[in-house]
């Protein structure tokens, strides 16, 4: 079931996996990510990363679109979403 994170439709997510449950705190501004994911819209696919290493971003940087910064900071270590 996709829950609404931002109250307006705006941004979606999906658990598919949950991940590690661990007493450590979600993500905060500041914080640096490391992703693999798979961009799709419609299910077509427009975007992954291909280096073979994880995509590495820092939230709130605004170098990636907001949305990102806004589900990331609600997931775990290991979570797996759409």
């Amino acid at each position: 079931d996709f829950e609404d994170l931002t109250g307006d439709g705006g941004v979606m997510k999906n658990v598919i996996t949950k991940g590690e449950i661990t007493e450590r705190e979600l993500p905060t501004n500041g914080d640096t990510i490391l992703v693999n994911y798979v961009g799709t819209y419609r299910g077509i696919e427009f975007d992954r990363n291909q280096s073979g290493y994880p995509f590495e971003f820092v939230i709130g940087d605004g170098k990636v679109v907001s949305g990102w910064d806004i589900a990331f900071r609600t997931m775990r270590i290991g979570d797996c979403c759409e």
